[in-house]
């Protein structure tokens, strides 16, 4: 009993110390600086301040370079996001921008009319699924296909229902319209065809799709040229189909050796050659009359859509903006934003446009040099990609909110005189 009573004495002499003794203790000797203050930092002399000042000015006109853009918001609206719970929520749509309208889909099940130039909601639609695609657009009808498997036809001016089908399967591709035709790859890679004013199924193709394995999510557009229709697969494969559905031809591109090696882009044809990029991260240049392969450019393609302008072929992948020569394919300059996820890029005016969807940051990009003219914080990233309609850029952000600015290029400073 006394053995008990003095290791009682003993926790109890411990606890008064924890709580008494030991703070002042480490206090006195700066072992812990819970309480004291931190001893002040050595200020630099005027002269490393100077260098210091002179290093990030070197820095910051490496990184941005001469040119400058002034961005002006035009508006903003909020579309509806997936649930009220989702604390990351996404949106992959792209707008389609008219002269003074704007549509687009969002996740949790919704289409919307928008003014393109105040950036306000005319009308909204309620679709079956969540839309994960850009619209097409002919006269005043609007065209696109959501998640669960259904075609929309509905009018531009107020978004009333013309018509809607079940093809099966989910639609996340822009439709292609053609003659009376309205065609959608679905992610099965299937090729359907739809008479455009009434929504009747009148051609599907068999099945091109990756059975076993990874695969990122499929959305390779369509696009037509030369009398066929040119769409990427899960497979890594560019196929070539007649408006009938018979192949005209087939050529594998993904490299069947890597983890992930799908064409999601949509083709690029321009100037009688074809351009496309691999999840592997290649860009390839083919040709219209069979796919024979012009020139391949390693680690600068992805997932991503290609545009061209100004001469130069844009790709992005992994973070990083490549500017290409696509007469052999040979980079002229690259931009690593060091974020794994980028959208594609838009381009007008000789600025390049893209958005992160980690990091939440909207950037635009010198053509030329490739340096960065501008940025901003856009809250929640983005999936989608940007538009840009002459000097007014569009995107809508895994928030679900659709922003509309406008960008001018900033006039170069007058060198002083004297």
């Amino acid at each position: 009993m006394a053995d008990r009573q003095r290791i009682n004495i003993r926790l109890v002499a411990f606890f008064i110390a924890a709580i008494f003794v030991f703070p002042v203790f480490f206090f006195k000797t700066g072992a812990v600086s819970l309480w004291a203050s931190e001893k002040p930092k050595t200020h630099l002399s005027s002269n490393e301040s100077l260098r210091s000042r002179e290093k990030y000015r070197d820095w910051r006109e490496q990184r941005k370079g001469s040119r400058r853009a002034n961005v002006k918001k035009i508006g903003s609206v909020k579309l509806k996001k997936s649930t009220f719970w989702n604390k990351k929520p996404f949106q992959f749509s792209t707008p389609l921008v008219t002269d003074s309208m704007l549509f687009i889909g969002v996740d949790a099940g919704f289409f919307y009319g928008v003014d393109a130039n105040k950036v306000k909601k005319r009308w909204q639609y309620k679709t079956e699924g969540a839309v994960h695609s850009q619209a097409g657009i002919e006269g005043d009808v609007v065209y696109f296909g959501d998640e669960k498997g259904y075609a929309y036809a509905l009018s531009s001016a107020d978004g009333h229902e013309i018509w809607k089908t079940f093809v099966d399967y989910p639609i996340l591709t822009t439709p292609l319209l053609i003659s009376d035709r309205i065609y959608y790859v679905t992610d099965t890679g299937r090729l359907i065809a739809l008479r455009k004013d009434t929504g009747t199924e009148v051609m599907r193709s068999e099945t091109i799709d990756k059975n076993i394995g990874f695969s990122v999510k499929r959305a390779s557009s369509p696009v037509w040229t030369n009398g066929i229709i040119l769409f990427g697969t899960s497979t890594g494969t560019l196929m070539a189909m007649r408006e009938n559905g018979n192949v005209a031809w087939v050529k594998q591109l993904g490299d069947r050796q890597q983890m992930v090696y799908d064409l999601d882009n949509r083709p690029l044809v321009d100037g009688g050659r074809i351009y496309v990029a691999t999840a592997d991260r290649n860009v390839f240049c083919v040709d219209q009359s069979g796919g024979n392969i012009i020139w391949s450019t390693p680690e600068t393609g992805g997932v991503n859509d290609l545009i061209i302008g100004d001469g130069k072929l844009y790709a992005t992948g992994s973070g990083i903006l490549s500017a290409i020569n696509p007469s052999d394919g040979s980079v002229i300059w690259e931009q690593d934003f060091e974020i794994p996820e980028i959208s594609s890029p838009a381009s007008s005016n000789r600025i390049i446009a893209v958005a992160t969807a980690s990091g939440g940051k909207l950037y635009l990009v010198d053509d030329e040099k490739g340096d960065i003219m501008y940025e901003r914080a856009i809250k929640g990233g983005s999936f989608g990609d940007p538009t840009f309609v002459g000097d007014r850029l569009y995107i809508i952000t895994n928030t679900g909110k659709l922003y509309g600015f406008l960008v001018k290029e900033r006039p170069a400073k007058t060198p002083k005189k004297g």
